[in-house]
């Protein structure tokens, strides 16, 4: 039990071993075609491994935590938990290796080979929840997993987060006075809300963030405007990397989600 919440007991991580049944070591960022102009994110660097979970966690989402001899050592959620540690964790992809690519993959797949190099034991727990987003952001903000770098009142993280969230909300107040006048906010002005909401997310420690159309064009009270927001998620910073979570037929409509990484 972590708080109220009940997790089950998933699997030991085995990575995958060698002849000599040591764990075997992959440097993917070798064959990444770019390397030459990108510089290695912070976790990038040395050896990785591999591993993966059984297919029968395919497209079931909720919160998972990872354990290191029985000690909490990270809390994160998956809309798939087996493509989550499967197609992430467990196989590390060149570009994930450099800035821009999604470093947490590189982290947690070495928290793996580190551990289990030094004969500690990896163990994974999951809770099955559609309400992972929430839920995973109570449980960090109580146990405070070192790997999840969850942030205290006491640093400046926590004061840089503040100014976000007091930015937030006045540029929300300032689009909703504007749509009561009769105007619509331009998609720059979305964007802008938008990639608010993945930066405060990143401040918060979390490893992405789900948006919805839908829920995007009731916040600021807009009228009429989902292709609007539809086309400023499409077009955020380069610099976000996001996938397709739900697309409706025709392209554009409020379940339009997208999941952005926030590092």
């Amino acid at each position: 039990m972590l708080l109220d919440y009940e997790f089950e007991y998933i699997q030991d991580i085995n990575p995958v071993l060698d002849r000599s049944g040591k764990v075997k070591e992959f440097y993917p960022q070798e064959r990444y075609n770019n390397m030459e102009q990108l510089n290695l994110n912070r976790y990038g660097e040395g050896a990785f491994c591999r591993f993966s979970i059984h297919s029968k966690w395919s497209g079931i989402s909720g919160v998972y935590a990872f354990f290191v001899n029985d000690e909490l050592v990270y809390i994160g959620q998956a809309l798939d938990l087996a493509k989550r540690f499967n197609m992430g964790y467990g196989i590390i992809s060149p570009r994930n290796c450099y800035v821009g690519g999604q470093s947490t993959n590189c982290k947690i797949n070495k928290l793996v080979l580190n551990s289990v190099k030094s004969k500690k034991k990896v163990s994974i727990y999951f809770h099955m929840t559609h309400e992972f987003h929430e839920i995973e952001g109570i449980l960090i903000r109580n146990y405070n997993p070192p790997y999840n770098n969850a942030l205290t009142k006491s640093n400046s993280a926590y004061k840089e987060n503040k100014k976000y969230k007091d930015d937030i909300k006045l540029k929300s107040e300032e689009i909703k006075r504007k749509n009561k006048e009769g105007h619509n906010p331009r998609i720059d002005i979305v964007r802008e809300f938008i990639e608010s909401q993945v930066k405060k997310a990143r401040i918060n420690g979390e490893e992405y963030i789900i948006i919805q159309s839908g829920t995007i064009h009731k916040e600021l009270n807009m009228s009429n405007a989902i292709p609007t927001v539809c086309s400023a998620m499409r077009t955020l910073n380069v610099n976000y990397h996001y996938e397709v979570i739900e697309e409706p037929p025709k392209g554009n409509g409020s379940r339009l989600t997208f999941k952005y990484y926030t590092k």
